[in-house]
């Protein structure tokens, strides 16, 4: 190996200046080791390291010059799987499989540029998800509809938000010079038109059609009147329910993909202690006790989300009231917290946000807002008048 180094002085010491070649790039780069005290110090390092150090950069930088998107994907996954919960690493593997893998499947890492991020980009724009609805026909058969809708933006910029990941992976880890997202506008928007919430009638409307369930009609009402989430409402057990402070203890999360359980909560700020209305700390007893015994560890909501999504679909339908998503009881909750004046610091400690500014992007105005507004206006004005 042939060495091209240089000793200078560098104030009352030396620095070696030295180049070697980077394989990934296909260029010679130029680098220096300071702080040597003698000449002759420099020189015995050029003599006896420089070498394997210079061997040791070149073989780094030659694995990512040959490395395909198949390899790096595989590698990043790995990584991700040891640091995520397993439903985050489940909805990134389902991305990255789906969305990215296929267009550059076979390509190496280095020969990606920035024109081939810009033309994925279209690429993702202009597809389209297939989706099918069952409907009902006159003669009361069930007919399934095939249409076809764009993917949001903010699921598209979830997806550009990955491959950028990925290739700040590379650059991180397997030495990749630069990443050719850099410099690229992201697809899609970070923000998500603001969600559908039901207002305190909306939720009196669709419970009702859940009487005949005690499980559906207890579970609801712990989302709308609680706030927490869905996967913290199936963790909670017999023994995690203050029955006479009316706290409900949120310790632990169910999660069930592909056949896989996740106890875990989001964040260390998941775990709080709730504090929930009577008349709901009332129908959780009535339903705890329609159970029969139970052990304190025992999970009291033996259902699961897809289960939950449905039936909310069809109780919405039959009450007549707009249709939802189980998540948006959440925002239901944080909504009506906030149009009765609750402080926002409260409602995070409640919900189990990190920050009080989660919460502000989760309320959302009731219809009503505005003579609300109004009419506290007018009192202000009143009081003010009197004096």
């Amino acid at each position: 190996m042939a060495i091209r180094a240089n000793i200078a002085k560098d104030g009352d010491k030396f620095r070696v200046t030295y180049r070697y070649y980077d394989p990934a790039t296909g260029i010679t780069k130029n680098t220096c080791k300071r702080g040597f005290k003698l000449k002759r110090e420099a020189k015995k390092w050029i003599e006896t390291e420089l070498p394997s150090i210079i061997e040791a950069l070149e073989q780094k930088r030659k694995a990512i010059s040959t490395m395909t998107m198949d390899e790096l994907i595989e590698e990043y996954l790995f990584y991700k799987k040891m640091h995520v919960r397993i439903t985050t690493f489940e909805t990134k593997k389902h991305i990255i499989e789906t969305k990215i893998l296929p267009y550059f499947k076979g390509r190496f890492v280095v020969d990606i540029e920035p024109y081939d991020i810009m033309q994925w980009q279209h690429h993702l724009i202009e597809s389209q998800k297939l989706v099918k609805e069952t409907v009902t026909s006159n003669n009361g058969k069930e007919k399934v509809i095939k249409s076809k809708e764009y993917y949001s933006d903010t699921y598209l910029r979830t997806i550009n938000n990955q491959l950028v990941a990925i290739f700040n992976f590379a650059t991180t880890f397997r030495h990749l010079p630069v990443s050719p997202c850099r410099g690229i506008v992201k697809m899609g928007a970070k923000k998500a038109p603001e969600r559908e919430i039901w207002e305190p009638h909306e939720f009196n409307q669709f419970i009702r059609t859940q009487e005949d369930n005690p499980l559906r009609h207890c579970a609801y009402s712990t989302l709308y009147w609680s706030g927490i989430r869905e996967s913290e409402l199936l963790g909670i057990t017999y023994g995690s329910i203050d029955f006479s402070n009316n706290i409900l203890y949120v310790k632990d999360g169910y999660h069930k993909v592909k056949g896989k359980v996740d106890r875990g909560l989001k964040t260390k700020e998941s775990y709080r202690p709730v504090k929930i209305p009577a008349f709901l700390s009332e129908e959780l007893k009535e339903y705890t006790d329609s159970l029969g015994p139970l052990m304190p560890n025992v999970r009291i909501f033996e259902t699961s989300k897809t289960s939950l999504l449905k039936h909310l679909h069809a109780g919405a339908k039959e009450a007549g009231v707009k249709d939802i998503c189980v998540h948006c009881l959440r925002h239901s909750y944080i909504s009506m917290c906030v149009q009765q004046g609750v402080p926002y610091t409260t409602i995070s400690a409640q919900v189990g946000h990190s920050e009080f500014l989660q919460s502000l992007h989760y309320s959302h105005s009731y219809k009503n807002s505005g003579d609300f507004l109004v009419n506290a206006l007018e009192q202000v004005k009143g009081c003010v008048a009197n004096v």
